[in-house]
């Protein structure tokens, strides 16, 4: 028989190969994917969203290591939510990061491909695939197409601005510049972010990420840019855009001070008129920057809002107090010293009761210093003579979880302070605190069934406390306690409820 091209063309893999891979319709190597997404994946029109089979991951990439859900909206892959999507099985890939799965469906079926799936490698951060694509679009045209449902007008739009929104803060945020050289690359899309997008994105760029992005994308320049720079404290473009003669606020300064930017103020304070509010030294103040407190005290006017100090002693500032207090016109309430209290900044508690006059609330301040744990601060108090609380002692629920909390205890006690000691016992066991609960079980006035704390600990996934219990011997687990531990979504419960 005589050899003709067909017989010599496809007798020859290599060849037949790159023949193949013009011919319409999907190859064979990607051919389980698209199937898999066909059989073994449901789309809930009502929901939006699509479930999969056990079997899915890997009837769809056998060899590959699944990360995603068994179930997820069709919004989070960037697809339609009207109804079933036919790029699906794409989407999945790029998605998932397998790259060679997602180069070979779009060879087969470019129909499949618009820029969605450019911002879905953005979105999960699959950089090496936004790269693969990019350099797809000379040969798949369809990357450039943008997709449009039709049934709501501005879909498009929308939906980019809401990716966008989502990954360009993560770009800006990374410890390189890849991200902004492919997004770049990708093309401009100044009618999808709005300027809320921009101002968080900003509020996580790093100085290098930023400055590289400013000088590639005219888009991200908006109104209140320089406000938004200047409270990140970033000089270099404070200075940039001041010479380009961007506008700016007094809430350039206002922000820059709250966040502790001297170098900032100081350059906006004498090169620009657009001065601050109140905001600036509240900022400050609030915040414990007493560089920028002198420097706004030694140059602006504006002042600070009444009863500031109750902010700086709150926060446990002691050398803003001090400070603030040396001038004689800056004021607070008996909140001042309250909350500091609560707060256990003794030091700030003892600088205030010796140096200002506005006191506390007498039969209630050591109370305070007892329900959030500070012990110290209470014993300081008890010293000046202030009244031990004698109404129930209702903890704080962080303090449940606190180590030192058995010592509170023990000292509440020796002093005849009234705590319910069952109801402290049920937040211990949840808040997974064993020192705590090992303690309040010897108490003497402790009464808690077993198998109710126990219950109370698996209930709130609280393995350690659970472990304590069983490793005692002194519960008889309930078929009740079985059932709630199997329906705790912590593996780790489960294994030692069974055991016991």
């Amino acid at each position: 028989m005589a050899t003709t091209f067909s017989s010599a063309v496809l007798g020859q893999p290599e060849i037949a190969w790159i023949v193949f891979e013009f011919q319409f319709g999907v190859y064979e190597d990607v051919r389980p994917a698209f199937r898999a997404c066909k059989e073994l994946i449901a789309f809930d029109t009502v929901h939006a969203d699509y479930t999969c089979d056990a079997t899915f991951p890997s009837a769809f990439a056998p060899d590959a290591v699944w990360d995603g859900r068994m179930r997820f909206f069709a919004s989070s892959y960037a697809l339609r939510t009207d109804e079933r999507d036919d790029r699906l099985p794409l989407h999945l890939a790029v998605k998932e990061g397998f790259v060679q799965l997602t180069q070979r469906m779009l060879r087969c079926r470019p129909d499949l491909a618009y820029e969605d799936a450019i911002l879905l490698a953005f979105f999960y951060d699959r950089l090496e695939i936004v790269e693969l694509l990019l350099n797809e679009r000379a040969t798949v045209p369809e990357l450039h197409r943008r997709f449009d449902t039709g049934s709501t007008p501005g879909d498009a739009r929308r939906r980019i601005s809401s990716i966008m929104r989502a990954f360009l803060p993560a770009l800006l945020t990374r410890d390189d510049s890849k991200g902004i050289e492919l997004l770049e690359r990708f093309g401009q899309h100044p009618d999808a972010c709005t300027q809320e997008t921009l101002c968080s994105a900003i509020s996580k760029a790093t100085l290098d990420n930023l400055t590289l992005a400013l000088n590639c994308f005219p888009w991200l320049y908006y109104p209140g840019l320089l406000d938004a720079i200047a409270g990140r404290g970033f000089l270099p473009l404070v200075q940039m855009l001041h010479e380009r003669d961007f506008k700016c606020s007094a809430r350039a300064m206002d922000t820059a001070a709250s966040n502790g930017h001297l170098e900032v103020v100081r350059f906006l304070h004498f090169n620009r008129t657009e001065g601050c509010t109140t905001d600036a030294l509240d900022g400050a103040i609030r915040y414990g920057h007493l560089d920028v407190v002198r420097f706004l005290i030694a140059h602006r006017t504006e002042g600070a809002s009444p009863n500031i100090l109750n902010y700086a002693a709150a926060n446990g500032h002691l050398e803003i107090v001090q400070y603030l207090h040396s001038f004689g016109t800056f004021h607070c309430t008996v909140y001042a010293v309250h909350d500091a209290v609560c707060r256990g900044h003794l030091e700030v508690v003892q600088f205030l009761l010796t140096n200002r006059s506005e006191g506390c609330s007498r039969d209630r301040v050591v109370y305070y210093a007892v329900r959030s744990g500070h012990l110290r601060t209470a014993e300081y108090l008890l010293s000046l003579g202030y009244p031990f609380p004698t109404a129930e002692i209702l903890f704080e629920n962080a303090m449940m979880r606190q180590p030192e909390m058995v010592d509170v205890l023990q000292r509440l006690d020796a002093l005849g302070g009234y705590w319910d000691v069952n109801e402290t016992m049920l937040r211990a066991c949840a808040a997974n605190n064993v020192p705590l609960v090992a303690f309040l079980q010897d108490h003497s006035e402790m009464s808690c069934d077993p198998d109710v704390l126990l219950m109370s600990a698996v209930e709130s996934a609280a393995l350690d406390v659970v472990i304590f219990f069983l490793d005692q011997g002194t519960t008889n687990t309930s078929i009740d306690a079985l059932d709630v531990a199997l329906s705790v979504d912590n593996a780790e419960v489960d294994e030692p409820t069974m055991q016991h």
